[in-house]
C-alpha cells in the first residue's frame, strides 16, 4: 500500500535560464533526510542530482538510494535495501510500492498488414499507455500510438501496416497516483506476402513457378518504366489522310480482251493492269483502303501499288468489301490500281475508297509505346497492356517489381530462353498452350481447345496490335502473343488448338508481356 508524504522545503531558483528546484524531504521511518536538484527545461523534467551543497550523489545515513527520471519526466528513487521512492508529477515524494510496469508478450495474428500486439495485466492498475513504432529507439511513433491509453485492454489489434516491416511496442501500466517504467519492447515483423508482387504503378500479381523460374501470373499493366520513366502511350493518334491527291475511284465495268484489261489501260504488257494518279507520299505513311468488287466473270484480280509507276507490291482480292493496305517504306510518287494475273483476263467492277483519316503514330514509333486493346482502358485487366518492341528493349526496363515495400532484384521480361524452358517443363509446344491458357470462355472464344491451366498461367485471348497496318487491333479472345525480349520473337497461343508457337515479330506490333525471374 503506498503513501503519501507531504512536501517538505521547496527552494527554486535559475540557473541559466533554467529552473532548479531544490527539495528537502524527511523520512521518519529512516531517521534521515533525503535532498535532491530537479531541473526543469521548458516545464520538462531533465535531470535530477541527489546533492548536500554540491551537485552530486550524497543522502546522510543512507548510500543506497538511486535515482533516475524515466522517459515520461518522472523521478523515480529507490531505496536499495528496503523501500522504493518517487516523485509523482504533483511534487509529492511517493514511498511504499512502485507499480509494476507491464510484461509485453509476443505479437498474435501476423500477417502482411498487420498484428495483436499483447501484454499482460498488472494488479492494481487503472489501465494502460500503448507506444508503437517503427523506430527501436522510439523517436517517432505510428500515428495515434504514443502514449495510447488502451484502458484496461490487454490486446491492441494493429492493421494498415506494410508488409516484411519491424514495429516495435511498448506499454506502461497506469493508477490514480502514478504510471510504471516501460515494459519491455516487443519487436514483431510484419509477413512478407510470397505469393505476390507490385509493379512501378501500384499493380499487384500473383506469381507462379515453372521448373526454375517464378512468373507473374497476369498480364503486365505498368505504364511506367523501372526508372519510373512514363512509357508512352499511343492511341489510334488518328491523322488527317495524306492522300489528298486521290479521290474515290470508280473503276467501271472492266472488260478484258485476250491478255489485258481493256478499260483504262495504263501500260499494255502480258498482264494488264489499271490504276489511279500518282501522290506523293513520306516514309511512315499508311494507305488504307476498302475496295467492294463484284466479279463478272473470268478470275479475280489483285489490287497493286506502284512507286514511282514501277509496281511495289500486290495484295489478293475476293468478292465483297475488302479492307487492306500498305506501310509506305520510301518516299515517292505512289499509285493503286488493279492488275489482271490471268491470260484470260478479267471482266468486274469496283469501287475503291479510303478512310478520312489512318493511324500514323503507332507506326512511327520506335522509343518505345504501350496501349490497351483497342485503347479501351476497361481492358487492363485481366488482359494487361499491349507493349512494342521499342519498350521491351528499353534501356530504362520495364521489369520492376517489389515485395513487402522493398524492391526485388533479378526480375526481366521473358527471353526465348526461358519460354523454351517453360514449354520444356510443359512437355513441349504442342500441349504446352492448352497447359497455359485460362479455363473457359470468359476470355476465349468457344471452343477453347485443351485448355486445362495446369500451373496457373492464366494465359487470356488479349489480342494484338498490328505492326504493319494501322495499328490495327485483332485477335481479341481469339489469340495472344508474348514478347520474348532478347530478340523480336514472340509466343502465340491460340483459341482453337493447344499449340505454343514462336514466331518472329515486326518490331511495330503491340504484344502482351511476362515477367520471369530465376529462383
Amino acid at each position: 500500500m503506498s503513501e503519501t508524504a507531504e512536501l517538505a522545503t521547496k527552494t527554486s531558483i535559475t540557473v541559466q535560464g533554467s529552473i532548479l528546484d531544490i527539495f528537502t524531504y524527511y523520512d521518519s521511518s529512516f531517521t534521515e533526510f533525503l535532498q535532491f536538484f530537479i531541473v526543469e527545461i521548458l516545464g520538462m523534467v531533465g535531470t535530477t542530482y541527489f546533492a548536500e551543497g554540491e551537485l552530486g550523489y550524497t543522502v546522510q545515513g543512507e548510500p543506497d538510494f538511486s535515482a533516475n527520471v524515466n522517459d515520461h519526466g518522472e523521478l523515480v528513487v529507490i531505496d536499495d535495501n528496503t523501500d522504493p521512492y518517487f516523485v509523482d508529477n504533483n511534487g509529492y515524494l511517493i514511498y511504499g510500492d512502485i507499480l509494476i510496469p507491464p510484461v509485453g508478450t509476443a505479437a498474435t495474428a501476423v500477417s502482411d498488414v498487420g498484428f495483436t500486439a499483447n501484454w499482460n495485466a498488472v494488479a492494481g492498475t487503472v489501465g494502460y499507455y500503448l507506444d508503437v513504432s517503427k523506430d527501436p529507439q522510439f523517436d517517432t511513433y505510428l500515428t495515434g500510438y504514443r502514449n495510447k491509453n488502451m484502458g484496461l485492454a490487454v490486446t491492441e489489434v494493429m492493421t494498415g501496416l506494410s508488409a516484411g516491416m519491424n514495429y516495435y511496442y511498448r506499454v506502461r501500466a497506469y493508477d490514480t497516483v502514478q504510471t510504471s517504467l516501460d515494459s519491455n519492447i516487443v519487436t514483431t515483423t510484419t509477413v512478407t506476402d510470397v505469393s505476390t508482387v507490385m509493379d512501378k504503378d501500384g499493380n499487384v500479381y500473383n506469381t507462379i513457378t515453372i521448373g526454375g523460374l517464378q512468373i507473374i501470373a497476369e498480364n503486365l499493366k505498368t505504364t511506367h518504366y523501372a526508372d519510373g520513366t512514363p512509357i508512352l502511350n499511343i492511341p489510334d493518334s488518328a491523322s488527317p489522310n495524306l492522300l489528298t491527291g486521290w479521290t474515290n475511284i470508280d473503276f467501271d465495268t472492266l472488260v478484258s480482251s485476250g491478255a489485258n484489261i481493256t478499260s483504262a489501260i495504263e501500260g499494255l504488257g502480258t498482264y494488264g493492269h489499271v490504276k489511279s494518279n500518282n501522290v506523293h507520299l513520306l516514309a511512315g505513311d499508311f494507305i488504307w483502303y476498302t475496295i467492294d468488287l463484284t466479279l463478272i466473270s473470268g478470275d479475280l484480280p489483285w489490287t497493286q501499288l506502284y512507286k514511282n509507276n514501277v509496281w511495289s507490291g500486290v495484295a489478293s482480292l475476293h468478292t465483297g468489301v475488302n479492307n487492306s493496305g500498305w506501310l509506305i517504306m520510301e518516299e515517292g510518287d505512289y499509285a493503286i490500281g488493279f492488275q489482271s494475273y490471268t491470260a484470260g483476263g478479267t471482266n468486274f467492277s469496283a469501287v475503291c475508297s479510303f478512310v478520312s483519316t489512318y493511324t500514323k503514330g503507332w507506326l512511327d514509333n520506335t522509343a518505345g509505346a504501350y496501349c490497351w486493346y483497342n485503347n479501351d482502358i476497361t481492358n487492363k485487366t485481366p488482359y494487361g497492356s499491349l507493349y512494342n518492341w521499342g519498350a521491351v528493349s528499353n534501356v530504362h526496363g520495364l521489369a520492376y517489381f517489389e515485395r513487402g515495400g522493398t524492391q526485388e532484384t533479378g526480375w526481366r521480361v521473358t527471353n526465348e530462353a526461358d519460354w523454351l524452358a517453360i514449354l520444356a517443363e510443359l512437355v513441349g509446344g504442342l500441349v504446352a498452350g492448352g497447359k497455359l491458357k485460362e479455363i473457359g470462355l470468359t476470355h476465349w472464344t468457344t471452343p477453347n481447345v485443351g485448355a486445362t491451366d495446369e500451373v496457373g498461367f492464366a494465359a487470356v485471348g488479349a489480342g494484338f496490335r498490328h505492326g504493319d497496318y494501322p495499328g490495327a487491333f485483332e485477335g481479341f479472345n481469339l489469340s495472344c502473343y508474348f514478347w520474348c525480349k532478347d530478340i523480336n520473337k514472340a509466343v502465340n497461343l491460340q483459341y482453337d488448338n493447344t499449340i505454343a508457337s514462336i514466331y518472329s515479330s515486326l518490331v511495330h506490333s503491340g504484344f502482351s508481356v511476362r515477367c520471369v525471374r530465376d529462383i
